[in-house]
């Protein structure tokens, strides 16, 4: 998270992406980081229910703008 948080003090409006690892946990991390994009493939697409999962991810990274 330390870098996410470096590269946010340089330029706050600075969009920041994070691919691998995405879950529920990590994506409320790296969002509260201030990572602002998240591929999220395996935690979508290998939910049993792939629309809920990304309802939840949405939800999570939301709550932590």
């Amino acid at each position: 998270m330390w870098k996410i948080k470096a590269l946010k003090a340089l330029d706050k409006k600075l969009n920041i992406e994070v691919d691998g690892g995405i879950n529920l946990e990590t994506a409320s991390l790296t969002a509260k980081a201030g990572a602002n994009f998240f591929v999220a493939g395996n935690a979508i697409l290998g939910a049993k229910n792939p629309t809920k999962a990304y309802e939840e991810l949405l939800k999570t990274v939301k709550k932590k703008k």
